[in-house]
């Protein structure tokens, strides 16, 4: 299965110390290059944790049609 994450799960469990749900639940899962952007922009919650080893970032291209 392939999972893919926006900002507020990483940041909600982020802010209770318990990201590593994910992990557990999902095993990797992929987060856009803009998900990283958005949670990178300032020092907060989820600013560390969207580092982790199974978070992999990837960059998706804007598919308008």
């Amino acid at each position: 299965m392939i999972v893919v994450s926006n900002t507020t799960p990483i940041i909600s469990l982020s802010s209770i110390g318990k990201v590593d749900l994910l992990e557990q639940i999902f095993g990797k899962i992929i987060i856009p290059k803009a998900v990283y952007n958005e949670i990178k922009q300032k020092y907060s919650y989820g600013f560390d944790d969207i580092d982790k080893s199974f978070l992999r970032l990837k960059k998706f291209q804007n598919q308008n049609t």
